[in-house]
């Protein structure tokens, strides 16, 4: 990943916190990266598998990247990712994926049971979480989905289920109920890239 270098000052985005932070990458190798955080991140409640998002700046364009914790290194506040690989399908879709890290809680229709999920990246019409609970592919999820300050109720239905060793991953397919969750997905999205390329130009001011 040519395009993240040691020295790099990134910005990294998680879950557990609202603002995205500055961080300075210490080591890059192919698609493991290892970033200094400059934040006092014993509050942010990093887990190995968790999704981050980290952005960069090259060569005057910012670059935005969908991540995976590998390793935690709570003694210098290190976390070593593995960035996302380029989707050879991506520019097949109609609809533009963008990598994030949002926290969920889950239902399945007509349970009240809540569940635990991160988002990792997000499209108009569908989207891919993390989950250690277990669905099932055609049942219907609920989801409360905490995005800025608002927090957006939306269905959606089980397209495919990948067993992992921390978390399942699953590709959920948005099943709008209304007006409104479609125009505020639309513009969370539209908002979200321009979001990030501000953030990481301003900390390299």
């Amino acid at each position: 990943m040519n395009l993240i270098k040691n020295g790099d000052i990134v910005s990294v985005r998680h879950y557990s916190g609202v603002n995205p932070f500055k961080s300075i990458v210490v080591d890059s190798d192919g698609d493991r990266v290892k970033i200094k955080l400059t934040k006092d991140f014993a509050i942010m409640n990093f887990l190995e598998g968790d999704p981050v998002v980290i952005g960069v700046e090259s060569q005057g364009n910012v670059k935005i990247f969908g991540c995976k914790i590998v390793e935690i290194n709570v003694k210098d506040g290190i976390i070593e990712v593995n960035v996302d690989k380029i989707d050879s399908e991506a520019e097949q879709r109609r609809h533009e994926r963008f990598p994030v890290s949002l926290y969920a809680d889950v239902r399945v229709k007509m349970d009240k049971k809540k569940h635990l999920a991160a988002i990792k990246d997000i499209s108009y019409y569908g989207m891919l979480i993390f989950s250690k609970s277990e669905f099932s592919v055609g049942e219907e999820l609920e989801l409360d989905i905490y995005m800025e300050k608002n927090m957006l109720f939306l269905k959606c239905e089980v397209m495919r289920k990948v067993p992992g060793n921390v978390y399942n991953k699953y590709g959920l397919r948005i099943i709008y109920r209304d007006v409104n969750s479609m125009n505020f997905v639309k513009e969370y999205l539209k908002r979200l890239k321009e979001a990030q390329e501000e953030t990481i130009k301003k900390m390299k001011e």
